[in-house]
């Protein structure tokens, strides 16, 4: 009988250790990397491919190059690269509402995100100029020159 017990018990510790081992914890969580407006101008210097987006919320402006101009807290599906690895470097006027909508994008999957810490307020008190012309083609909330 000892042996008996002693041999259940010694199963159903291996049971839970093996049990341990296969069950995944949660969900690594994605992330996106902040850069700064000096990192953005080398960028731009260097001729890098990436799609440059102004996610702020009212039009306040934009830096020359931008791509699109995307809704922080509303980017629609349509508006997004279907290669998930597509560099996407997201920016607004102060930074607050483009990490949201960086966030947006890592969550939903996107592996090279880049947001852009200070905005458009970074980007002019580094005596670089905001265009604050808005094109026609953007009159709605989403839209790609």
């Amino acid at each position: 009988m000892k042996h008996t017990v002693r041999m259940v018990a010694v199963l159903l510790a291996m049971s839970m250790t093996l049990l341990a081992c296969t069950v995944e914890g949660p969900p690594a969580a994605r992330t996106y990397r902040n850069a700064s407006i000096e990192e953005l101008a080398a960028l731009q210097e260097r001729g890098d491919t990436v799609l440059l987006v102004n996610t702020h919320t009212p039009y306040e402006g934009h830096i020359e190059g931008t791509d699109a101009y995307w809704m922080f807290d509303a980017i629609s599906q349509e508006a997004l690269p279907k290669d998930m690895s597509t560099p996407i470097v997201v920016y607004c006027r102060s930074g607050r509402m483009s990490a949201i909508a960086a966030q947006s994008l890592a969550d939903a999957g996107y592996t090279n995100v880049t947001n852009i810490e200070g905005g458009m307020i970074a980007w002019e008190r580094s005596g670089r100029p905001v265009v604050q012309e808005r094109s026609d083609e953007c009159e709605t909330t989403v839209c790609t020159r």
